[in-house]
């Protein structure tokens, strides 16, 4: 049987260097179950994937506590700080 893997994609507005894309990505991976994180700072976008699903409210948490406001793909916006 295979293990079935949760992608999100998600853009986080405010970013615009390097160090804006390691804050974003070292706050996700605190995550328990994620896997991989990609944040590219050119795009403002990223995704992540866990080996289970993830409430997108900790998601969102994670891109507030870096500093930055972060929109789920195909979701609500939810602010975060700027």
């Amino acid at each position: 049987m295979k293990n079935k893997k949760n992608k999100v994609n998600f853009e986080a507005l405010g970013m615009h260097c390097k160090s804006c894309e390691l804050l974003i990505k070292d706050e996700l991976a605190n995550i328990s179950g994620v896997e991989i994180v990609s944040v590219d700072h050119k795009t403002g976008k990223g995704y992540l994937v866990s080996k289970n699903e993830i409430d997108e409210a900790l998601i969102l948490k994670a891109i507030s506590d870096a500093g930055y406001r972060g929109v789920i793909e195909n979701g609500d916006e939810r602010v975060g700080k700027l």
